[in-house]
């Protein structure tokens, strides 16, 4: 028989209610009525199942419980507030290793004498959250920080924030939807490896979908097969080395599509881009240095599809873009940035194509622009070496060409059907290809 804690006076009909197999049955008309009163009595490795009801608690999870299960059957609800409206703090807190938590609904969870209200809260290592639904908890729906969890299928709707990780690693974060945050749907501090997959982010107030805190960094992110759509703020916004992104969609928000910060080993592959508006580009590299992006696609943004500002080794192949800029922004924006190459790029209908400036080091292979308010390509005098190879640029308001850079060389080019074919104000040689000369301050050097 168990050892019971001395402030539990247990009847005989109540230790009934504990099996031998470590299963403790808690109901609103049981002998055991309360979430509270189960963990009391229970041993580490236990579970305690809550049949159908409402039970307004706030509970302690000890460090003692390791391995524990508190799983739901039927429609469950932990609500951390009492009846009469008096808020209890967070709903669930857990201080073991190995507990799992199943098929709650859990609400409420409220900020009380400065502890926060999260509606689970894990110290423990290995914390498994599953089939949960977390509505209107004042902090985070949930929050990690410690590592090695895993939360899946599980429903976040109007909290502050979704999910937390703070200060952990290596957890995993799948088939979860994100609803109506008031922040962020999800935040990392000095969190690193965490995964999302197969997740939806949908409808936060302010932040964005998964938000990486700017005063520290995050390392590791992998996100695959999600959808963000309308957000207000970024779809990812992330600082620290190594992000993947792959086969996710981005649309129909407020924000830019993917933010990266002071970062290197950077992939996106196989995403989509659509319908983001208010000033919002598809992706924004700042500060950053060995980004992959390719085969995505970026259809009716507001701003920019690509902007790189002081970067390097940034490499974008196999992707399209059409329909933005609709302040005239260009599609392609390199910034201070060196060693950045476009390879089998398409731009269509957008304010401008490529524009380079303060230094930017180029190279574009096989790259199509069309139909751009004002240049196809545009190499201003502050830039620095850019070569264009079998690229085109047709059908646009003002140049296919116009440049101004110190060292701009076209191999094999084609500009028809500009306004202006070719203009260049700097040092310019065309090799090869078909193009025109009108509008040149300088004569291009032809070879």
């Amino acid at each position: 028989m168990r050892n019971l804690p001395c402030a539990v006076l247990l009847t005989a009909s109540m230790l009934s209610s504990v099996s031998d197999a470590g299963t403790i049955t808690v109901s609103p008309t049981s002998s055991i009525t309360s979430l509270t009163t189960a963990l009391q009595i229970a041993d580490a490795g236990d579970t305690i199942l809550l049949k159908t009801g409402v039970y307004h608690e706030a509970v302690l999870i000890p460090s003692t419980l390791d391995s524990l299960t508190i799983r739901g059957v039927g429609n469950v609800i932990l609500d951390a507030r009492v009846v009469t409206g008096l808020e209890l703090g967070a709903a669930i807190v857990n201080q073991a290793d190995g507990v799992t938590i199943r098929d709650l609904t859990i609400r409420n969870a409220a900020t009380v004498l400065a502890d926060a209200g999260d509606g689970i809260r894990s110290t423990g290592l290995d914390t498994i959250v599953s089939g949960c639904t977390l509505i209107g908890n004042e902090a985070a729906g949930i929050r990690l920080a410690q590592s090695f969890a895993v939360v899946s299928k599980c429903t976040f709707i109007g909290n502050a924030n979704g999910i937390v990780l703070a200060s952990s690693g290596g957890s995993r974060i799948e088939k979860c939807t994100f609803r109506s945050s008031l922040g962020a749907c999800a935040v990392l501090t000095d969190t690193i490896d965490v995964v999302f997959d197969k997740c939806v982010f949908e409808g936060s107030a302010a932040g964005g979908g998964i938000d990486s805190d700017d005063v520290s960094t995050n390392p590791g992110l992998v996100v695959r097969n999600c959808k963000f759509r309308a957000l207000v703020g970024p779809g990812i916004r992330h600082v620290g080395n190594s992000l993947t992104v792959e086969k996710c969609s981005f649309r129909d928000s407020a924000g830019h599509g993917i933010t990266v910060d002071d970062s290197g080993f950077v992939t996106v592959t196989g995403c989509s881009f659509a319908n983001l508006s208010f000033q919002s580009s598809a992706l924004v590299l700042t500060s950053s240095s060995e980004a992959t992006i390719e085969k995505c696609s970026v259809t009716d943004v507001s701003s920019m599809g690509l902007s790189v500002t002081d970067s390097t080794g940034v490499d974008v192949r196999s992707s399209s873009f059409k329909r933005g800029g609709r302040d005239l922004e260009p599609c392609v924006f390199a910034d201070g940035s060196t060693d950045v190459s476009l390879e089998k790029v398409t731009i269509a209908d957008w304010g401008e194509g490529v524009r380079s400036v303060d230094g930017s080091v180029l190279a574009l292979t096989s790259c199509t622009v069309s139909n751009c308010v004002r240049d196809g390509f545009d190499v201003e005098s502050t830039s620095g070496a850019v070569t264009l190879t079998k690229c085109k640029a047709t059908g646009c308001s003002a140049e296919g060409l116009d440049n101004g850079g110190p060292t701009t060389d076209a191999v094999d080019c084609t500009f028809k059907s500009n306004r202006i074919d070719v203009a260049n104000d700097g040092t310019l040689t065309l090799t090869g290809g078909s193009h025109g000369t009108g509008g040149t301050s300088t004569p291009p050097a032809i070879d």
